[in-house]
Protein backbone atom coordinates (compact mmCIF):
# COMPACT_ATOMS: atom_id res chain seq x y z
CA UNK A 1 0.00 0.00 0.00
CA UNK A 2 2.62 2.50 1.12
CA UNK A 3 4.67 1.74 -2.09
CA UNK A 4 2.05 2.26 -4.70
CA UNK A 5 1.24 5.82 -2.68
CA UNK A 6 4.86 6.64 -3.61
CA UNK A 7 4.22 5.61 -7.07
CA UNK A 8 0.74 8.01 -7.40
CA UNK A 9 3.18 10.66 -5.91
CA UNK A 10 6.20 10.57 -8.46
CA UNK A 11 3.49 10.10 -11.35
CA UNK A 12 1.53 13.41 -9.71
CA UNK A 13 4.84 15.40 -9.51
CA UNK A 14 5.81 14.10 -12.93
CA UNK A 15 2.48 15.59 -14.30
CA UNK A 16 3.04 19.07 -12.86
CA UNK A 17 6.30 19.37 -14.09
CA UNK A 18 5.86 18.45 -17.39
CA UNK A 19 2.59 21.08 -17.76
CA UNK A 20 5.56 23.61 -16.57
CA UNK A 21 8.31 22.62 -19.64
CA UNK A 22 5.65 22.61 -22.04
CA UNK A 23 3.48 25.72 -21.52
CA UNK A 24 7.54 27.59 -21.33
CA UNK A 25 7.45 26.48 -25.04
CA UNK A 26 7.46 28.65 -28.16
CA UNK A 27 4.18 27.10 -30.56
CA UNK A 28 5.17 25.85 -33.58
CA UNK A 29 3.04 26.92 -35.61
CA UNK A 30 3.96 30.50 -36.56
CA UNK A 31 0.10 31.66 -36.82
CA UNK A 32 -0.39 30.31 -33.76
CA UNK A 33 2.36 32.01 -31.74
CA UNK A 34 1.39 34.98 -33.08
CA UNK A 35 -2.07 34.70 -32.22
CA UNK A 36 -1.00 34.48 -28.69
CA UNK A 37 1.15 37.44 -28.77
CA UNK A 38 -2.06 39.02 -30.03
CA UNK A 39 -3.79 37.79 -26.55
CA UNK A 40 -1.18 39.02 -24.58
CA UNK A 41 -1.29 42.84 -26.03
CA UNK A 42 1.59 42.60 -28.23
CA UNK A 43 1.79 43.73 -31.72
CA UNK A 44 3.11 40.95 -33.89
CA UNK A 45 3.82 40.44 -37.92
CA UNK A 46 3.94 37.62 -39.41
CA UNK A 47 5.80 37.05 -42.53
CA UNK A 48 5.64 33.64 -44.88
CA UNK A 49 5.50 35.03 -48.03
CA UNK A 50 8.56 33.85 -50.28
CA UNK A 51 10.49 36.69 -51.37
CA UNK A 52 10.41 38.32 -48.11
CA UNK A 53 11.31 35.69 -46.43
CA UNK A 54 14.55 34.82 -49.22
CA UNK A 55 15.54 38.76 -48.67
CA UNK A 56 15.35 37.67 -44.95
CA UNK A 57 17.13 34.84 -45.10
CA UNK A 58 20.39 36.77 -47.45
CA UNK A 59 20.99 39.15 -44.73
CA UNK A 60 21.21 35.93 -41.81
CA UNK A 61 24.99 36.21 -40.37
CA UNK A 62 25.28 32.41 -40.70
CA UNK A 63 24.93 30.19 -43.70
CA UNK A 64 22.04 27.70 -43.30
CA UNK A 65 21.11 24.37 -45.77
CA UNK A 66 17.42 25.16 -45.54
CA UNK A 67 15.34 27.87 -45.95
CA UNK A 68 13.25 29.95 -43.38
CA UNK A 69 9.67 29.22 -42.70
CA UNK A 70 8.57 32.27 -41.12
CA UNK A 71 9.39 35.03 -39.40
CA UNK A 72 7.54 37.11 -36.78
CA UNK A 73 8.53 40.22 -34.94
CA UNK A 74 6.62 40.89 -31.67
CA UNK A 75 6.53 43.89 -30.03
CA UNK A 76 4.18 45.94 -26.92
CA UNK A 77 5.50 49.41 -25.06
CA UNK A 78 7.89 47.74 -23.18
CA UNK A 79 9.33 44.60 -24.90
CA UNK A 80 10.20 43.45 -28.40
CA UNK A 81 11.50 39.78 -30.12
CA UNK A 82 11.83 38.30 -33.06
CA UNK A 83 11.04 34.57 -33.68
CA UNK A 84 12.96 32.96 -36.98
CA UNK A 85 11.25 29.65 -37.98
CA UNK A 86 13.83 27.37 -39.86
CA UNK A 87 13.03 24.78 -41.63
CA UNK A 88 15.94 22.53 -40.57
CA UNK A 89 16.39 22.26 -36.23
CA UNK A 90 20.57 22.33 -36.88
CA UNK A 91 19.59 26.10 -38.93
CA UNK A 92 18.24 27.12 -35.73
CA UNK A 93 21.01 25.45 -33.53
CA UNK A 94 23.66 27.16 -35.65
CA UNK A 95 21.91 30.36 -35.49
CA UNK A 96 21.15 30.32 -32.10
CA UNK A 97 24.53 29.76 -31.43
CA UNK A 98 26.06 32.40 -33.21
CA UNK A 99 23.50 34.90 -31.74
CA UNK A 100 24.16 33.66 -27.72
CA UNK A 101 27.88 34.50 -28.77
CA UNK A 102 27.55 37.87 -30.52
CA UNK A 103 24.56 39.30 -29.07
CA UNK A 104 23.16 41.10 -25.75
CA UNK A 105 19.65 39.91 -26.34
CA UNK A 106 17.74 36.78 -25.15
CA UNK A 107 18.55 33.66 -27.02
CA UNK A 108 16.13 30.78 -26.93
CA UNK A 109 15.92 27.86 -29.01
CA UNK A 110 13.08 25.56 -29.50
CA UNK A 111 12.69 23.02 -31.67
CA UNK A 112 12.85 24.96 -35.29
CA UNK A 113 12.03 28.40 -33.86
CA UNK A 114 14.94 30.95 -32.22
CA UNK A 115 13.67 33.78 -30.33
CA UNK A 116 15.78 36.81 -29.80
CA UNK A 117 14.81 39.61 -28.17
CA UNK A 118 13.85 40.81 -24.40
CA UNK A 119 13.31 37.88 -22.02
CA UNK A 120 9.88 39.36 -20.89
CA UNK A 121 8.57 39.07 -24.64
CA UNK A 122 9.64 35.37 -24.96
CA UNK A 123 7.67 35.10 -21.59
CA UNK A 124 4.66 37.83 -22.77
CA UNK A 125 4.95 40.08 -20.11
CA UNK A 126 2.88 42.57 -20.25
CA UNK A 127 4.13 46.09 -21.03
CA UNK A 128 5.00 47.82 -17.55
Amino acid sequence: MKRSLTLIAVVALLVVVSVFVFAACMPSDPAKAQAKYKDKGYSAALITDETALAIAELALPVKIDGDLAASLTVSNKSYAGEILYFEKSADAKKYADYKKENSSSYVKKDGKAVFVGDKEAYKMKAAA
